[in-house]
């Protein structure tokens, strides 16, 4: 991995940046204080430039209507400065969520005057955003995600899926926003988001302007828009941060912002330079890709190692000191911690909180070698200081690990915080060998080593791994009472299983297990079906376009 050299006259250890170290720690105290007492607050920002942008663009492709969407969010939203040196929040609320009413907007209309309440406390809503979200209901309620799948559902097979989701039969994952993988934040880091510009600019140039192409074409126009707006956000902060400076008048504070509007000016269009800057770096795309589409399982992936050459530098050349990056670490646990949403009851209960922000440490490199790094031990570190809900964070095992290293893991395990989870590692590369070995020509075992877990479980390839899962989760305990009433739901009284019989006339065991199959395989086909029709859905209603740009292999395919 390559990184541009800064250069400029060695600093004093531990004085390479101008952060305010002296009240460094107080503040990470008082944001951390802040986070766990306040209430979240659903912005409206969001949804005024839903209706707005779709008002402006209609007749313009879906694509690219998502990616103006993005943008108008990323330059209007409001935006502040709160003492993290890591600048960037979802909304313009401390602790603000956004509703993404696009995929679904049945609890807007069944939930609106029900109290709000999630792991994290107290959902207040204001006046203004429960007055949008009523028009936004009006206009979207036969246009979401749900609503398309739906509908394709029943005209394919004859009926309407609502009724297997409602009696229990699964978990509808196509009503909420999906956020599952790891994107290929590298790409950022060491390449700049105009390289990226450049290069879609010049596919859009060659892409021949046949019907054929139509597609391709409308990808690189939406994702140009895109990028170029995750671009102007930084730059948005940058001016902030001088505008600030102008009026402050502690040395200390003034240098610490004029740094910041620095930072903001150079990342992420353009290389790190050092671990500061790969840092604001790296939180600008991951807030990105959440602004875009805030969901569970977003997950920075083996952080601890791309970022591993821009901490050695700051290192060996005395920039930062161990101390110093654990702080800074501090501040970004903080950044995933303000991350909130809120897409209905249901799904408040389901998912328990805002979860899935997982760091990955530990694993192999390409070649089958321990891929741990001294950073990936100062995460250990931050986790057990800080205690923080998010991220969280995987160890992939492998017998290769430093004993060293595995007393940190033991340490932070022993804190109580259940971090980190612990993955095999061999298991976790065969299993992508596997997953991927039904398409052509596979991958290969180097792609295969470099797995990520995002989520609770999941894995995938970093930076190529799929984040579409619009899947169902269906619901086993469901498969014995069906089979107990010949198929019928108790709870709404219609017939959704298979009618395997009478099970008080089951001669024997066998009988009975026999129906369980029957009500098995009913329930995963219907699963697979509604789970198929929703990726078509989720394409048509709700394209990812910056997540398509940071993702291995999309633009060369020109694919979303």
């Amino acid at each position: 991995m390559s990184v541009i050299e800064f250069t400029s006259s060695a600093p004093v250890e531990g004085q390479g940046y101008a952060i305010n170290w002296d009240t460094a720690e107080q503040r990470v105290t008082e944001l951390k204080d802040f986070l766990m007492t306040a209430p979240q607050v659903m912005d409206p920002e969001r949804l005024r430039c839903l209706l707005d942008v779709y008002d402006e663009f209609a007749g313009e492709p879906t694509i690219y209507i998502r990616a103006k969407l993005f943008e108008r969010v990323l330059l209007t939203k409001k935006i502040f400065l709160d003492g993290n040196p890591i600048v960037g929040t979802l909304t313009g609320i401390r602790c603000g969520v956004n509703p993404y009413p696009e995929w679904n907007v049945s609890w807007i209309k069944d939930e609106m005057q029900l109290a709000k309440m999630t792991s994290l406390g107290e959902m207040k809503i204001p006046q203004e955003t429960e007055e949008l979200l009523e028009k936004v209901y009006k206009k979207w309620k036969n246009r979401t995600c749900i609503a398309l799948n739906n509908k394709m559902y029943k005209d394919k097979y004859g009926v309407n899926p609502a009724q297997y989701s409602k009696a229990g039969m699964y978990y509808d994952n196509v009503s909420v926003a999906s956020g599952s993988g790891i994107a290929d934040y590298p790409k950022a880091l060491n390449k700049g988001l105009r390289w990226v510009v450049d290069d879609l600019k010049k596919r859009l140039l060659e892409c021949p302007t046949t019907l054929a192409n139509k597609e391709r074409h409308d990808l690189y126009r939406a994702m140009i828009v895109a990028v170029e707006a995750v671009i102007a956000h930084s730059r948005r902060y940058a001016e902030l941060a001088e505008k600030t400076a102008e009026a402050e008048t502690d040395p200390k504070n003034k240098a610490e912002l004029l740094e910041i509007a620095e930072i903001c000016r150079r990342v992420p269009e353009f290389p790190a330079r050092n671990f500061r800057e790969a840092i604001q770096s790296f939180w600008f795309v991951h807030l990105a890709i959440e602004v875009e589409q805030m969901a569970c399982a977003t997950s920075p992936g083996r952080y601890g190692q791309y970022m591993y050459p821009f901490y050695k530098k700051d290192i060996e050349e005395g920039r930062l000191t161990k101390e110093q990056v654990i702080t800074l670490l501090k501040f970004q646990w903080i950044k995933h911690m303000e991350l909130g949403e809120y897409q209905g009851g249901s799904y408040a209960k389901t998912l328990s909180g805002h979860t899935g922000q997982t760091i990955t440490i530990g694993g192999v490199d390409a070649d089958g070698r321990d891929a741990s790094t001294e950073l990936e031990e100062l995460l250990l570190e931050t986790q057990i200081r800080m205690r923080g809900i998010q991220p969280t964070l995987t160890l992939l095992y492998h017998p290769k690990l430093k004993p060293s290293y595995m007393n940190k893991v033991v340490e932070c395990i022993r804190g109580g915080s259940g971090q980190p989870q612990i993955l095999n590692n061999t298991v976790v590369i065969e299993r992508n060998l596997a997953r991927f070995a039904q398409y052509k020509d596979g991958i290969t075992l180097e792609d295969a080593r470099n797995c990520g877990n995002y989520g609770c479980v999941s894995t995938g390839i970093c930076g190529k791994g799929s984040f579409i899962t619009q899947e169902d989760q269906p619901c086993l305990a469901k498969v014995v009472e069906l089979l107990l009433n010949n198929g019928k739901d108790p709870s709404t009284k219609k017939v959704v299983g298979a009618e395997t019989g009478d099970p008080r006339e089951f001669k024997d065991f066998e009988e009975l297990y026999d129906a369980c199959k029957k009500q098995l395989k009913h329930l995963f086909t219907i699963s697979r079906h509604h789970s198929d029709l929703s990726q078509m859905a989720r394409l048509q209603v709700v394209p990812s376009v910056f997540r398509s740009v940071m993702y291995d292999g999309c633009i060369e395919k020109g694919m979303c």
